[in-house]
């Protein structure tokens, strides 16, 4: 799930009120670690735009999946990649 925290933070809205933005499929087993990616947008004459916000979510699971979702259109979450490791005893 993504949320728009900003005007809960800056005190313009109760926290109670905050909804979810979007509901994202991203694994089977729960999410170890979520960081903004960013990666310049461009306009329309293709003008690269460095001082917009991010708009890359990546995410990281126990099951080693990593795997990249751009916020604006959270239905195209990818997989980049996804390794295990073998458990080796001590």
């Amino acid at each position: 799930m993504v949320w728009d925290v900003g005007k809960a933070l800056r005190g313009d809205q109760p926290a109670e009120d905050v909804l979810p933005l979007a509901y994202l499929s991203i694994s089977g087993t729960p999410v170890r670690g979520v960081a903004a990616a960013r990666h310049p947008t461009s306009d329309n004459n293709g003008v690269t735009k460095y001082d917009a916000d991010p708009t890359y979510a990546v995410f990281g699971s126990y099951e080693g999946a990593l795997t990249l979702a751009d916020i604006r259109d959270p239905e195209g979450a990818v997989e980049v990649n996804k390794q295990r490791s073998e458990l080796v005893p001590p």
